[in-house]
């Protein structure tokens, strides 16, 4: 299968909703790009290669005008962090499709006893002791040494919870699972907490979609999934996949508290299983004015406008340093 990335199909992303919409990829009306661009991400099998219409072997419209090297070498960074976002978006897809090998496995041996299908003790009950109108009973899980490994709450027989522990009990992976209706909450690898009480992590995924669904296959994926790479929270990853399609790949992303400010170091977005927006050094103020760097702005997949330098002020005048725009057939400078 193909994965389909999609965006929303508005430029103006702060105030709108992601659609989506399947469609198949199409073939753009302008000579290719000198350089050929090549979309080299391998999905195997969660997801299949991106279509060569997206980014990667972009149809660049190069008209009768030689190409800026300044939207030259943006589109090449564009077509990077796609690479980038496939490989991470097969990342996130076998992780998910793994957890629900693990609810599987751990629901399977609470009911055989702690015993493993050749009936091997390998698990510990642990009756819950306390008088509540719903019984909690655990299931724990120890290496030869004798170090717990893993413990999985259970509610009425039904999963509640996972922790593995990891560096000799320091940190912890956690796995919620929805124990009255079923289906994975959300999954927290590297979980600790600072001096100050709050918590940390390295990884996390947040799933949605139908309660109680099964996550068998890339279509059942709908997450959205974070890095964290340092416990302020500053230079996340976040990248968000609805039925097993990327919606938007975020990194160097952050929400500076200091500043009020929602701050990109580099994004993209793309529509229909095409290129929508691509933006570096992203800035948002909390009322809402935009500045950046860098913006590729797409149509039907073909790059149609390069600005660097944009920025918004109070009135809402946009002041834009230098700008490009491809109109019949090349690609001008837009001047004040």
């Amino acid at each position: 299968m193909n994965l389909k990335i999609t965006s929303n199909n508005n430029q103006n992303y702060k105030n709108t909703v992601l659609s989506f919409k399947a469609k198949s990829p199409k073939t753009a009306d302008t000579t290719a790009h000198d350089t050929s661009l090549k979309n080299s991400a391998a999905l195997g099998v969660a997801a299949a290669a991106v279509s060569a219409a997206v980014i990667g072997g972009i149809a660049f419209a190069a008209g009768k005008n030689k190409v800026p090297q300044e939207v030259s070498n943006t589109i090449k960074a564009a077509d990077d962090l796609l690479n980038t976002a496939n490989g991470k978006a097969k990342q996130v897809i076998d992780l998910a499709i793994s957890l629900q090998k693990k609810v599987d496995e751990a629901c399977a041996l609470f009911k055989n006893g702690g015993k493993d299908s050749g009936g091997n003790i390998i698990g510990k009950i642990i009756p819950n002791t306390d008088d509540k109108i719903y019984a909690e009973n655990f299931l724990e899980e120890y290496s030869q040494s004798g170090t717990l490994l893993r413990k999985s709450s259970f509610i009425d027989d039904f999963l509640v919870e996972i922790e593995e522990f990891t560096d000799n009990g320091k940190s912890k992976n956690i796995l919620k699972h929805n124990w009255f209706e079923g289906g994975i909450e959300s999954y927290t690898e590297g979980y600790g907490k600072l001096a100050d009480g709050s918590e940390q992590f390295t990884r996390k995924i947040e799933f949605s979609g139908e309660t109680g669904g099964r996550l068998d296959s890339p279509y059942d994926i709908n997450c959205l999934y974070k890095e964290m790479h340092s416990a302020s929270g500053a230079k996340n990853t976040e990248l968000e996949i609805i039925g097993g399609d990327i919606r938007h790949y975020f990194e160097d992303y952050n929400t500076n508290t200091a500043s009020n400010r929602l701050e990109i170091g580099r994004g993209l977005w793309l529509k229909y299983g095409e290129p929508d927006m691509y933006v570096e050094n992203n800035t948002i103020s909390k009322k809402g004015l935009e500045n950046i760097a860098k913006e590729l702005n797409f149509r039907n997949g073909t790059p149609v406008k390069c600005t660097l330098d944009s920025k918004e002020i109070e009135d809402g005048i946009v002041n834009a340093a230098k700008s490009w725009e491809y109109k019949d057939g090349s690609w001008s400078e837009i001047t004040a």
